[in-house]
This record gives structure tokens, C-alpha cells and sequence, in this order.
């Protein structure tokens, strides 16, 4: 309170403590006391707390999930099948080119032309109905997945196997990568059986001699047995040759087997090792070429053959040209062209001129050619043909006498190849004949 005075001026300063005092009532109404404070304090630690546990809980379930994402990478990655569920999806869609790209392309690539071929070649030979995919099996650095199917139209069971690489990643397994094997659509070995005396060639491709097999080279099974050793162990060693091939691509595949006047061949499934493919001599036919100079041949020599005949002649210098130089077969053929004279020409008797063939006429001319072996070749004719023989004017009667008649004739020329040209080695004929009176 401040009173004024007119000399003096008092400052009083009156004490109402009393008045405005805080008292405990009066501070818990407007403060906070210590244990407010520290209860305020613990709430706000839990709060917190709880917050930090939280943000650990959830931090925990992001790493559940993340490793359960990386479970589930590495299973899948570890695990082919569903890489070879694509792979197979493809073939099944014939879709070659596409099942390349699973296939790896390091050393031991097999060429996309060549792969595409053997897919075509195989699902071509394969029907599938259900079918299912086996667990992976380790089979030393790779791996095995096999498709067992049900063949869809004869309900066979099959598999079809599927070997793969798996290639980097951690520990062998995280983020690795699976590759197919392209080694196992390439079979070790196989075997091509001919004729000694002949060659053969494989899509195209002349077979070296130098991988028939012998005694040092023995030819083997898929077990490892003996096939072939020496001419003990086979009896037909000496009269065949066997060609040992190797790394053949799976799929089918061309043998041509072959001389220098005989051919056969066909294609072949290969997709499994050790398997023989034989070719027997009496398979083989003649070459088209050759059958041709055969053809032409005897038919020359039939025509040259009765125009000996017609001069009454056993032989003529353009005729033996058609045979081998040998003096029995010269023999032999006279003989022949002699006893069909007789047939078209009655012997001249009293004064009645000699007879001359007037008529010779051919029909039904067939013929066949087959391989006998040893480098031999028959070509048998069939022909009939009609004759007339006349004699000139007769002196004393002044009467013409004729004779004819038919003749249904077999010839048989056996060929062999001598140097670079196909000649007559062996000679025969069958006449019979139906004189008309």
C-alpha cells in the first residue's frame, strides 16, 4: 500500500503471505507434486517402451517374411522341377526352338539345327497322355528329373528323362541356375553291320574304314559284353564288317550301304547306346544306273544273239563282245545258238533250196534282275516270238516249201562286274517250241 504524504512519501510494504500463500490444497490444484511427475515419467517410458517393441515385432515379421521369400527362392531354385515342367511344356507344343534356349550351349553344346532335327524326330515317335515328374535325383555332377507318361494310345507306361546342370549360386543353392544337359541327348555308340565287300555311308557322310571294329577292337554292348571279337566268336566275321560310331546325336538318322553296282540303306532310330544296325547282302538292289546298263545290255545281246541265229551262225565277233573271254562259255553259247536254229530251220534234203528265216517276230518281252551274290547278277527274259522260214523256188517242183511255228523262250544271263564294265559270265536257255503243220 502506498500512502502519500505531503513531506514525506512512505513506502509500506504489507505482508499478506497469509493472503497469497500457495497452499498444498492450492498446489495440487494448479501443480504437479514429485509423484505426479514420476507417474507422468512412467507413463511415458512404458508408451515408448511399447513403441520399441513394437517396432521390433514388426521388424521380426519383415524378417519372417523375407526369409520365407528366401525359403522359397531357394526351394525353387534348388528344386528343377518346375524348370523342367517349361522345358516339357514346350516339347509338348512342339515348340523345338523354344526348349533350345534350356539347353546349355558350353563345351558340349549340342547345334540348334541338329537338336531341333532329334526333338522332331522323337516327339513324332512319342504320344503322351498323363503324365508326371519324379524328384530330382543326383546323379554325379548332374542332376535326373524323369517324366513318367502314359503313352496315349496304347496306354504304355514310358518315361522320358531329363538330366540338368545346376550352375553357380551360394553354397551351390541360392539364386542358382538350371541348365539341360545337352551330353545326354548324345549316345556313345552304335553300331553299323554290312557286307564285307561293300561301304557305308552315315546322313550322307562316307563311314572311314578305320573304325571297324576287329579283335583289338571289340564290339561291346551297353553291359560291356562281347558282341564280336574275331572269326571264332563269329561266324560271319569274314563275309561282314562292323562300324563302331560314336557321340551320335539322338534322333534318326541315315545309312546308306553301297558298291560299286549294289545300293540299300534306310533311316535308323538311334537313341539308345549299342544298338546294332544290320544290313544283309540280299537286301541290297541293283543301282538304278547299273540296272540300266544291265537292261540295255541284254537286250542288245538278245537281238545280237538271233541274228546269229538268222545267218545260221554260232557265234559273231559283236555277240562274244557281250560276254566274258572265256572258250567254255564260247562253247556253250554255240551250242545254244545251234540248237535254235533247229528250231526255225528244217535240214535241206534232195533239191529243195536252203531254208532263210523270213519272219521273226517277238511279244511278250519281260524280264527281272536280281543279286545273287558274290558280285553276281541275273537277269532273267520271258518272250515269245513267231517264225517263218522259206525256201526259194525249188528247180525240179517248182513249190515253195515254208516252216513256222512259236517258240515260248526262258534266257538267263548271270553279269559280273569285270574292270569298269558289266559282262556275261554264265549263259542258259529254255525253248519251247510249237511247229505250225
Amino acid at each position: 500500500m502506498i500512502e502519500k504524504n505531503e513531506d514525506i512519501i512512505e513506502v509500506k510494504i504489507e505482508d499478506n503471505s497469509d493472503e497469497h500463500n500457495f497452499d498444498e490444497h492450492n498446489f495440487d490444484e494448479h501443480n504437479f507434486d514429485e509423484d505426479n511427475l514420476d507417474e507422468h515419467k512412467k507413463k511415458k517410458s512404458i508408451f515408448d517402451n511399447n513403441f520399441i517393441r513394437l517396432l521390433i515385432a514388426l521388424f521380426v515379421l519383415a524378417c519372417c517374411a523375407g526369409l520365407g521369400a528366401g525359403i522359397a527362392v531357394v526351394e525353387e531354385k534348388s528344386d528343377p522341377t518346375g524348370y523342367v515342367a517349361e522345358y516339357f511344356g514346350k516339347f509338348l507344343v512342339k515348340d523345338f526352338e523354344g526348349m533350345y534356349k534350356y539347353v546349355d550351349v558350353g563345351e558340349n553344346a549340342i547345334a540348334k539345327d541338329d537338336f531341333i532335327k532329334m526333338m522332331s524326330d522323337l516327339k513324332s515317335q512319342t504320344n503322351v497322355g498323363k503324365y508326371e515328374f519324379t524328384d530330382p535325383v543326383k546323379k554325379g555332377d548332374r542332376y535326373l528329373v524323369k517324366v513318367k507318361y502314359e503313352d496315349a494310345g496304347t496306354e504304355e507306361k514310358k518315361t522320358f528323362d531329363i538330366y540338368l546342370y545346376k550352375n553357380g549360386g551360394v553354397a551351390g543353392n541360392f539364386f542358382a541356375k538350371w541348365t539341360v544337359s545337352a551330353r545326354d541327348y548324345v549316345v556313345e555308340e552304335f553300331f553299323v553291320k554290312i557286307p564285307a565287300s561293300m561301304k557305308a555311308q552315315f546322313d550322307g557322310k562316307d563311314i572311314d574304314e578305320s573304325l571297324v571294329c576287329n579283335a583289338d577292337n571289340a564290339i561291346r554292348n551297353a553291359k560291356g559284353e562281347i558282341i564280336v571279337l574275331s572269326p571264332k566268336d563269329s561266324e560271319d566275321l569274314k563275309s561282314t564288317k562292323t562300324y563302331r560310331l560314336t557321340d551320335i546325336v539322338m534322333g534318326s538318322h541315315d545309312v546308306y550301304v553301297y558298291s560299286d553296282y549294289m545300293e540299300m540303306g534306310r533311316s535308323v532310330d538311334i537313341f539308345e547306346s549299342g544298338k546294332i544296325a544290320g544290313f544283309a547282302e540280299a537286301q541290297a538292289s541293283i543301282k538304278k544306273q547299273n540296272l540300266e546298263a544291265m537292261e540295255k545290255s541284254s537286250v542288245e545281246l538278245i537281238k545280237e544273239y538271233y541274228e546269229a541265229v538268222r545267218n545260221r551262225k554260232s557265234t559273231t565277233k559283236k555277240l562274244l563282245s557281250y560276254f566274258v573271254d572265256d572258250k567254255k562259255l564260247k562253247k556253250k553259247l554255240a551250242r545254244y545258238t545251234e540248237d535254235s536254229q533247229k528250231l526255225v530251220f528244217w535240214p535241206g534234203t534232195r533239191n529243195i533250196d536252203d531254208y532263210s528265216l523270213v519272219g521273226l517276230n517277238f511279244s511278250d518281252l519281260k524280264h527281272e534282275v536280281t543279286y545273287k551274290g558274290n558280285g553276281l547278277y541275273s537277269v532273267v527274259y520271258t518272250y515269245s516270238y513267231n517264225y517263218l522260214s522259206s525256201t526259194d523256188t525249188s528247180v525240179s517242183t517248182s513249190y515253195i516249201f515254208e516252216l513256222e511255228g512259236t517258240v515260248n523262250s526262258t534266257m538267263t544271263l548271270t553279269y559280273k562286274v569285270v574292270g569298269d564294265k558289266l559282262l556275261v559270265s554264265d549263259f542258259s536257255l529254255i525253248n519251247k517250241n510249237k511247229k505250225n503243220k
